[in-house]
């Protein structure tokens, strides 16, 4: 099996209809802790959604939930899926190979969400005879509690993927001769 490494993005994207949009998303695309961040208005109850995006600008696949309680102000990377998981998906090297293919985040409880957040254009060069066998998401995030909201920070959204290459098709021989005889007469020829 082969991987990418861990890759970063270079796009983004936001979409949704959430009570709470993102403060300068384009900070994903740096690896300068120059954080994303939004507010929820309530500190207990609320958990991180993960999705990978294909066309990057909607969520698909195996909805994956980070429930874990963050520490305030203690950045905290959480790993998602892994070389064996597909998140559901039938996932092809065009498909990831694509700018729009990326991972998208929000946060949420039952009473109010954020926008999604996606990251995209990961610049993956992915063979396209290969079988994909898994994605992993890696995302640095910390939560800041006050008293009246729960402000989410994102630093960035690594992918890497795990794929094992397929057979390439065997080209055509192509033989050379110097004389061909044909019906007893030699004839001069270059490549046949």
């Amino acid at each position: 099996m082969t991987s990418t490494g861990i890759k970063y993005p270079s796009g983004y994207n936001t979409w949704g209809d959430g009570y709470f949009s993102w403060i300068n998303p384009n900070n994903i695309t740096d690896l300068d802790l120059s954080y994303s961040s939004s507010a929820h208005p309530r500190v207990q109850d609320v958990w991180r959604v993960v999705q990978l995006t294909t066309t990057g600008s909607s969520p698909v696949g195996d909805n994956l939930t980070d429930e874990t309680v963050l520490d305030s102000g203690v950045p905290y990377e959480k790993i998602f899926g892994g070389e064996s998981s597909l998140w559901g998906l039938s996932l092809s090297p065009s498909i990831i190979n694509s700018s729009s293919f990326g991972c998208a985040f929000v946060f949420s409880n039952s009473e109010a969400w954020a926008d999604w957040l996606a990251g995209n254009n990961y610049g993956f060069s992915i063979p396209e005879n290969s079988i994909i066998q898994g994605v992993k998401a890696g995302i640095t995030y910390y939560m800041a509690n006050s008293r009246v909201a729960t402000n989410i920070y994102i630093d960035t959204i690594g992918l890497e993927v795990f794929y094992t290459e397929g057979e390439s098709s065997p080209s055509k021989p192509q033989y050379y001769f110097s004389q061909l005889q044909l019906n007893n007469n030699f004839i001069k020829r270059g490549a046949l």
